[in-house]
């Protein structure tokens, strides 16, 4: 699954308590995340949630795949649910420089919990965190990276 993040259609659960503003955040190796453009969609198995941002002057796209159907306020491990997967890529000049991951059997932990789902008007929200390899071997980039604090509060298509 792991890739850039696009909007597709679709609708499952009702819920919805919009304590967080809109977007995605996080802390990545203590710096912030703040994703000036962020983007949802529900797929056949997932919903697809991302962020571009960036973080020490490079272009990051940060996306949560969150496994359906999906339970309220269920913290949910990358390493139990083959949907379930957390992805962080740098650009640099445009074009991908460095990837991590976290996904089933490999590399992470990482974790989500969906705190409110609104299928009426399309809108989800939750917290994420979790340990994510390099995909590679770019030398001049941490092997790992660690999320804390991530915050995601979106609409989807």
């Amino acid at each position: 699954m792991a890739g850039l993040w696009l909007v597709e259609a679709g609708c499952s659960k009702s819920n919805n308590s919009n304590n967080n503003p809109f977007g995605v955040t996080a802390r990545v190796n203590s710096k912030t995340f703040h994703a000036f453009q962020t983007a949802a969609g529900l797929y056949a198995n997932y919903y697809q949630v991302g962020g571009v941002g960036t973080v020490n002057g490079d272009t990051v796209f940060l996306t949560i795949y969150i496994a359906t159907p999906v339970t309220l306020n269920a913290t949910v491990s990358t390493e139990d649910n083959a949907f379930a997967e957390i992805d962080y890529v740098i650009h640099r000049s445009n074009v991908p420089y460095a990837s991590y991951s976290a996904f089933q059997g490999q590399k992470g932990p990482a974790y989500y919990t969906v705190t409110a789902i609104d299928t009426a008007k399309h809108l989800i929200q939750g917290t994420f965190n979790g340990v994510l390899s390099q995909n590679g071997a770019v030398s001049d980039v941490p092997d790992s990276i660690v999320i804390t604090n991530g915050q995601f509060n979106t609409s989807y298509q």
